[in-house]
């Protein structure tokens, strides 16, 4: 049944058109849970506290590394800065004025190596040593206290008296510049060596530290220092004391010269040595300190700085679904009506009656015959490649064919040669006979 009129097709159509599938609903979208960050008033920041040497002093720390250093240095220095000399106040004023310099540098060194692991290790603030040396002097009463700090970064002595011993304290001067140079290689090394692999314990960070001086040049600097300082402070406090009992060294022999400065010599190595001990346990310990502050820093919401509070809502999206109804018997066949009237040209709706498995069933089914053009198309097709194949048959230059007349003449001259050679054969077995 190809193409129908409108009144055929409503006539036909019931016995062509489909059963209605049954109502169905399709997902659209499926359930999913959904994590979204809204904003749910303000909380303050947590930033860095800015006085450490104060949260020290007043309460603990986690880290035990950082209260060994409260207990054994912090505090004993905090409690020496408050003493007052009640004699002069203009000298207790200054001294109180250092001292609380002293803490206020101390606390931003603390800070900037705790905030910024890069600024660990950087030279200690010269009030710092300062006020680390005079407390030391006055708790163990050491002679030559000044020596506490004796080339340490940025620590270098200054000469207060050059009119005295010239070239000695330039060259001295000049050593203690290397030993400063050599201890600031030293710190920049123990930073890089603890930021790429963190000493676990406060024996580990001393036992690196150690290392680190004992491969550097600084034992060789640190005795070449030593021996040019002596020599200065030996010539000047031996003119020293001669100019207060108005003498000179040329009242001397040089046998009693050179007992002087030997003396002199030995009081300055013992201060030199006592010191530096000292003020280094001190310097490996606020080091270990800073250290452990940058791991472990003090935070504090108290810095009067806010910022929007985020938190994580859970949303759940439920999914989303579309209902197709059963469509009516009607309307499958208004559907089967029209299509059959707008049939396309080479389509076609067929019903065969055809047994299976003994019954008589009926089978609907679309056919797409091929057009005529299609058709004619290939029969011409057809007949030029037969004509193609007979032509090339009987060209005789291709071999595919060859006239009868020459096959049977073929033939004949085969037939004449072969009896030929057969005569020969028996002439020849005739002629042996006879001669026998």
């Amino acid at each position: 049944m190809f193409q129908t009129t409108v009144k055929d097709a409503e006539e036909l159509a019931p016995e062509f058109a489909k059963k209605p599938e049954p109502a169905r609903v399709e997902v659209l979208e499926e359930e999913r849970i959904e994590t979204m960050e809204v904003i749910d008033g303000e909380e303050p920041v947590k930033t860095y506290k800015s006085d450490v040497v104060g949260h020290l002093l007043k309460q603990d720390h986690e880290d035990e590394r950082v209260m060994q250093f409260v207990r054994t240095h912090l505090q004993p220095l905090s409690l020496a800065t408050e003493v007052r000399d009640r004699g002069n106040r203009y000298i207790a004023q200054k001294e109180a004025e250092k001292a609380q310099q002293a803490m206020i540098d101390l606390n931003a060194w603390l800070y900037e190596g705790m905030r910024n692991a890069n600024n660990l290790f950087h030279p200690v603030p010269q009030s710092v040593i300062s006020a680390v040396s005079k407390f030391y002097c006055l708790l163990y009463a050491m002679k030559g206290c000044n020596y506490l700090y004796y080339a340490r970064d940025d620590i270098g002595y200054i000469i207060s008296n050059l009119s005295y011993f010239y070239e000695e304290a330039r060259e001295a001067e000049k050593a203690a510049e290397k030993l400063q140079r050599e201890f600031a290689s030293i710190d920049e090394k123990l930073r890089e060596s603890v930021l790429v692999n963190p000493p676990q314990t406060a024996q580990d960070f001393f036992s690196r530290r150690n290392l680190l001086f004992a491969q550097s040049l600084f034992p060789r600097l640190y005795q070449d220092a030593m021996e040019k300082r002596m020599i200065y402070d030996a010539k000047k406090q031996i003119n020293d004391y001669l100019r207060d009992r108005k003498k000179s060294i040329s009242d001397l022999t040089s046998d009693e010269y050179a007992q002087m400065l030997a003396r002199s010599n030995g009081s300055s190595k013992r201060a030199i040595e006592e010191g530096y001990a000292t003020f280094e346990k001190f310097t490996e310990s606020l080091q270990l300190c800073q250290f452990a502050l940058s791991q472990n820093p003090l935070m504090t919401m108290d810095s009067g700085l806010y910022q929007p509070r985020k938190r994580q809502q859970i949303v759940v999206r439920p999914e989303k679904t579309l209902t197709h109804p059963q469509r009516t018997e009607a309307d499958m066949v208004n559907e089967m009506a029209r299509e059959l009237t707008n049939l396309p040209r080479f389509t076609a709706y067929c019903q065969i009656v055809r047994a299976v498995a003994g019954k008589q069933e009926i089978v609907k089914y679309k056919l797409y015959p091929d057009p005529l053009e299609r058709v004619e198309e290939e029969k011409r097709t057809l007949d030029r490649n037969t004509a193609y194949i007979m032509e090339r048959m009987h060209d005789e230059t291709l071999g595919y064919y060859r006239k009868r007349e020459r096959v049977e003449q073929e033939i004949a001259a085969r037939r004449a040669t072969l009896k030929a050679r057969e005569l020969k054969q028996k002439g020849q077995t005739t002629l042996d006979e006879d001669e026998d």
